[in-house]
């Protein structure tokens, strides 16, 4: 058993799926397409061909079984256009919960990285616990060719797990809430989620009105586990809290003090912070 090698950023899969769509009827344009939309992200600006489309595109799609056929037969799979189905018609929440699925499916038929993660138990651990438990658990040499380090990367980014002051995080509410059909809420019901988690937190801090938007995200799709919650439709709900006008003089965003990762980006501007106040602002 081994971890699947994949090479393309988790972020590029939905834009890569749809050129294959589009350009299915045009095998050698649908791979320039590959080439100048991965160029284009690259942080040099320049990849070459051969890596863009094979290396990258096409051996990660597949080990994810989101294409089928090689060649000029080379297409969507099932799975490919379920996926990008979900996205047009159900947005960016329901495709990362599905893509949650596909990865934790291939994750259990191969290293069992997820599981293995469950079971160490504690909320926090190093790469090295886990680099530890994987090999105890007859997983090839987890680090060989950087696998691991691309695979929770994928991690990070479906929110199976964060990175927090070089440790990292499991979310288990991320794999329980994947495994349940998501539950709409009124606005009011999040926001009484939201309120009740707050006061938990700045309970227990006494004094400090603000609380990391990661922290209190947790707490609230921990809460919501059950209406199949996770952390897009979190943020989701959160965003159009804060154009809700009975909300407006209760709700307080604030940037971070220095770079933190997993904040909020409302109309252009990076937050990291929350606070929750009764009444009015005016005068707080």
């Amino acid at each position: 058993m081994s971890i699947p090698a994949i090479k393309l950023n988790p972020k590029d899969i939905y834009p890569i799926l749809n050129i294959i769509r589009k350009y299915d009827n045009d095998k050698e344009l649908m791979k320039k397409e590959i080439h100048k939309y991965l160029s284009d992200v690259s942080p040099t600006g320049s990849i070459s061909f051969r890596n863009a489309v094979y290396a990258l595109s096409f051996h990660t799609l597949r080990t994810f079984k989101l294409i089928a056929g090689r060649g000029n037969s080379l297409h969507l799979s099932q799975d490919g256009d379920i996926l990008l189905s979900f996205y047009e018609h159900h947005g960016y929440e329901r495709y990362h919960k599905e893509l949650s699925r596909i990865v934790f499916r291939i994750d259990e038929e191969n290293a069992n990285v997820i599981g293995n993660i469950a079971e160490l138990n504690s909320s926090f651990f190093s790469k090295d616990d886990l680099i530890i438990k994987l090999i105890d658990s007859g997983i090839d040499d987890p680090n060989r060719g950087g696998k691991l380090t691309k695979w929770l990367r994928l991690l990070k980014y479906l929110r199976f797990i964060d990175e927090i002051n070089d440790e990292l995080r499991f979310n288990r509410f991320q794999l329980e809430s994947i495994k349940i059909e998501f539950k709409d809420i009124s606005l009011d019901e999040f926001y009484a989620a939201l309120k009740n988690s707050y006061n938990k937190i700045t309970k227990i801090r006494r004094g400090n009105p603000y609380v990391s938007i990661p922290e209190i995200e947790n707490d609230v799709c921990y809460s919501l586990i059950n209406y199949g919650f996770t952390t897009p439709y979190f943020r989701k709900y959160l965003v159009e809290l804060s154009r809700a006008e009975s909300k407006k003089d209760e709700l307080y965003f604030a940037k971070p003090g220095a770079r933190e990762s997993n904040g909020l980006r409302i109309n252009g501007i990076y937050y990291f912070y929350i606070a929750l106040f009764e009444g009015k602002k005016d005068g707080v």
